[in-house]
């Protein structure tokens, strides 16, 4: 070791090696005269071969504080700066404190003395408050540093996703709500979790909340493409990647990232793309294939090529029923997912074998999923040059969604009844609103839930997510919806969704005549 200086007054003098004592012997000895020596005796010293001694000149306090926290570093580097913060008589260099470590190897320590002149209670209460601190933030050793960092990144993605994407339905101070949000830095992931929960909260929006890593994944079911890809315009008008691919998605195997432009999909520029026919490009046959351009930051664009995936259960059931002599096809979908489209195509293949006078589309209970698979629905039954729903943006912007284009040939053209109660929400009154006002079904049972707004769902980088409001829509004729509901055409009651809809109870040339006198969408 090196010779231990002599002690200034007001100031302490200490000669320490940096590094981890995996055993050894604390001593503190008191002399009135000399003050306080601190020693280490006979330790292992785990870090460097040949590690240096420092010589460190510190306010008074800091022997107290390295009684305490000598036995691991990251404790005496917090305990030195609480001591500073909490004993601070004069500023003084710390720095070239950490210098002298080489990674490898291990040497014997010999005696580190230390001499001081303090207030020996004042600085033990410091030190122990000052070994605390050091304690809670060295629990997890330097990765715990790092975790900190991705806890608050975390925090930190939440925060953009709403002040780029939220509806703010409420009308709040959202930059006075994401400053409270983001003040403080988490430590662990649950702490960072129930910040991002208390975000959402703070959004008064019943329909925002967080995700888990596994609760997102259950939301799988409604990626209609199959991608893991949720696109979003820009400030420019550019599609970009709004949210992190699942894990388990093709886009996460290829690397796709939030903020990547898309440039070209299927070979088709995103210039010449309205977001309707980028979706028809990235919709297609389960295990089929999609190229996409894309480009990341400043590095050079890129091709990749996604494979679409789907285990999504069939939402809907179906059966052919004589209702007082005529032959109604009863079609029951229980919610919108990436397999409603498919499952309701299947249904009128088969149905239309039968020969049926009407159909009976059965959305009871169900509340809702994806409003493009309302859109394609849709498109089985009405003209696709019609307005389907009005949506207007965060932005204040109105734009009209139209039903997807299926063909003149494969149209439906049956006369119809959309079956509702209290508890059909979301998409399907998306569906119901978009058949009624453009005279193709008929509204029959109760009215409906009254959720006229559009929810996105943004994934973060650790796998969670957070749910926001990011639109809300008007039907065809631009009526309210949110927390309005839909009016049945023709009330009735109907049993409980354990069983299929009453049909008998229905009136057809009823029906036939209120759509009749239906004026369509102009």
């Amino acid at each position: 070791t090196t010779r231990t200086p002599e002690p200034k007054v007001g100031s302490v003098c200490w000669r320490l090696t940096w590094a981890r004592w995996s055993t050894g012997k604390f001593t503190l000895d008191w002399n009135p005269r000399r003050g306080c020596s601190l020693s280490v005796l006979g330790g292992v010293a785990e870090g460097g071969e040949g590690a240096r001694s420092r010589v460190i000149g510190c306010s008074r306090g800091l022997a107290a504080c390295g009684f305490f926290s000598f036995v691991e570093p990251f404790f005496l580097f917090f305990g030195y700066l609480f001591c500073k913060w909490v004993v601070w008589d004069r500023k003084e260099e710390v720095m070239g404190f950490v210098s002298g470590l080489r990674v490898g190897g291990s040497g014997r320590a010999g005696k580190a003395p230390v001499v001081c002149k303090l207030d020996v209670g004042r600085c033990i209460r410091a030190g122990a408050a000052g070994a605390m601190l050091g304690f809670v933030l060295a629990a997890g050793g330097p990765g715990g540093i790092v975790l900190a960092d991705i806890n608050n990144d975390i925090v930190k993605e939440a925060a953009e996703l709403v002040k780029r994407n939220s509806l703010n339905i409420a009308g709040i101070d959202l930059d006075a709500v994401l400053r409270q949000s983001t003040k403080d830095e988490p430590k662990e992931k649950d702490e960072a979790y129930a910040t991002i929960r208390r975000m959402m909260k703070s959004l008064e929006d019943k329909y925002a909340r967080f995700l888990t890593p596994e609760d997102f994944n259950k939301l799988a079911k409604y990626d209609i493409t199959g991608l893991g890809l949720l696109l979003s315009s820009d400030p420019l008008g550019r599609f970009i990647v709004a949210s992190t691919p699942r894990p388990d998605t093709s886009a996460a195997q290829e690397s796709v990232r939030r903020g990547d432009v898309v440039e070209a999909i299927a070979g088709v520029p995103s210039s010449h793309l309205t977001p309707g026919s980028a979706l028809d490009l990235l919709q297609g046959e389960e295990g089929s294939k999609v190229t996409l351009r894309l480009k990341t930051a400043d590095q050079p664009a890129r091709d990749v090529t996604l494979v679409r995936k789907s285990t999504v259960e069939n939402p809907v059931k179906y059966k052919m029923k004589e209702v007082n002599g005529k032959r109604v096809g009863y079609i029951r979908m229980k919610e919108f997912n990436a397999a409603s489209n498919l499952g309701v195509r299947d249904a009128i293949q088969e149905l239309e074998k039968e020969k049926p006078d009407y159909y009976a589309l059965d959305l009871r209970s169900n509340l809702g999923g994806v409003v493009e698979g309302a859109l394609d629905v849709a498109g089985l039954f009405m003209d696709s040059k019609v307005p389907a729903i009005k949506v207007t943006d965060r932005t204040g912007q109105q734009s009209t969604l139209f039903a997807k284009e299926v063909g003149k040939h494969d149209l439906i053209r049956e006369p119809m009844v959309v079956i509702t109660d209290k508890y059909s929400a979301s998409a399907s009154e998306v569906l119901l609103s978009a058949l009624r006002e453009n005279c193709r079904a008929v509204s029959v049972g109760q009215t409906t839930y009254g959720k006229g707004v559009i929810q996105g769902v943004f994934g973060l980088s650790d796998g969670s997510a957070v749910v926001l409001t990011v639109a809300k829509y008007l039907t065809p004729k631009g009526n309210e919806i949110n927390g309005m509901g839909i009016s049945p055409d023709i009330a009735m009651r109907q049993p409980g969704r354990l069983f299929d809809a009453r049909l008998d109870a229905i009136d057809f040339e009823e029906v036939n005549g209120l759509l009749k006198a239906c004026t369509p969408v102009r």
